[in-house]
């Protein structure tokens, strides 16, 4: 007992020394306090501004400003923090979206991950189809996946999750797998992105977050080590 309290009070210390003198590098949101957080960073892309919401735990996006684009039709509003895994990863969030019952919306809400300015992986809803429902979204690489016009209803949720074990990255609707592959770039940067588009006769509704989250390994292994030799000592 003794031998097993001293490596409970080393791993306390060496928790200590990571949550309290490393960078701050997780991210957690679940957007409950009624104002969006200072730490997120907002841009804009063919946009000049937008209509927002923070409320219960969602922030809820109703109108994107758009500037006159020329040819690319698309417009985005970015939230965006910074996020430093080298190595294993895991991220994730709840959202939900809503078309106002036509076709016409064109809509995208994906969460992404950069390295050095460049996405790296990204996930979420899209809705680029004028006279059609839109579709589950994923990237890793320049590999891309899109389940089909028509694969989603009018309005609906989901939880997409992001995560990268020994090079391997997997992308996960609702626990179900998307899309998978090789990488190993350093992620520098999380990135949520609302987008609409300028196309006649396109409709914009809403789109929702409840939470997004992002924890680089091995901190959280650590903290998850942890709490089992916690867990172990008290069952004896």
């Amino acid at each position: 007992m003794k031998n097993q309290g001293k490596v409970i009070w080393v791993a306390v210390c060496l928790l200590v020394l990571i949550c309290g003198f490393a960078p701050a590098t997780g991210i957690y949101d679940h957007f409950d306090d009624g104002v969006l957080d200072s730490d997120w960073d907002v841009s804009f892309y063919n946009s000049t501004g937008w209509t927002y919401s923070e409320a219960g735990s969602l922030i809820t996006v109703t109108g994107i400003t758009i500037d006159d684009p020329g040819y690319d039709l698309n417009s985005r509003i970015y939230l965006s923090q910074n996020f430093n895994a080298t190595g294993d990863f895991q991220a994730e969030f709840s959202f939900s979206w809503a078309s106002g019952n036509t076709d016409t919306a064109i809509e995208a809400m994906r969460l992404e991950l950069y390295s050095g300015g460049d996405a790296v992986v990204r996930a979420g809803y899209y809705d680029p189809w004028l006279y059609h429902r839109g579709s589950k979204f994923g990237l890793i690489g320049s590999t891309i996946y899109h389940s089909g016009e028509n694969s989603l209803a009018w309005s609906g949720s989901a939880v997409v999750e992001i995560k990268r074990i020994s090079g391997m990255v997997t992308i996960l609707w609702d626990d179900n797998v998307l899309l998978s592959g090789m990488n190993s770039d350093a992620i520098d940067q999380l990135k949520m992105d609302f987008a609409t588009n300028k196309a006649s006769g396109a409709t914009f509704d809403s789109l929702s977050i409840d939470y997004v989250s992002a924890i680089p390994e091995p901190a959280s292994m650590t903290i998850l080590a942890l709490g089992m030799l916690i867990l172990k000592k008290k069952r004896q």
